[in-house]
């Protein structure tokens, strides 16, 4: 979230910015650009508590996709990858919040082969594991 917060920031405090590369995109304004900040704050402590993540991924993808779309040619890095991740959150039904994965209270909550680091015998994706990497 900072680094697109930077982006705002940036474009809407310069007075000089090249052609839109799409005609049709409202530059933002430096109103625009503090309330898109701010947002982007609220959506990612939203996807860190679990609190509207579907809804909060979608809404920082969105926002970084627009910051992108300003200028493609300046704003093209691995933000796209940052992006993509947060599109296939927004598209998670699981309702499992990153705190909940992080805490490690709930063992339950991650794939069956990363529960406390070992490889369970039940698990068909252990089964195929070489006898060295099962712990």
């Amino acid at each position: 979230m900072p680094k697109f917060n930077v982006f705002i920031y940036d474009y809407t405090a310069s007075a000089f910015h090249v052609p839109p590369a799409f005609a049709w995109l409202p530059a933002p304004t430096p109103l625009l650009g503090v309330l898109l900040a701010g947002l982007q704050y609220v959506a990612a402590a939203g996807l860190l508590l679990g609190v509207g993540a579907s809804v909060s991924a979608w809404f920082i993808a969105v926002v970084g996709l627009y910051v992108m779309l300003l200028d493609p040619e300046y704003y093209s890095h691995n933000g796209h990858f940052h992006l993509t991740l947060l599109a296939l959150v927004g598209c998670a039904r699981d309702g499992i919040s990153l705190r909940r994965l992080i805490g490690g209270r709930d063992a339950d909550a991650r794939c069956p082969g990363w529960r406390s680091g070992s490889c369970e015998s039940r698990s068909p994706s252990c089964s195929s594991m070489p006898p060295s990497t099962r712990s």
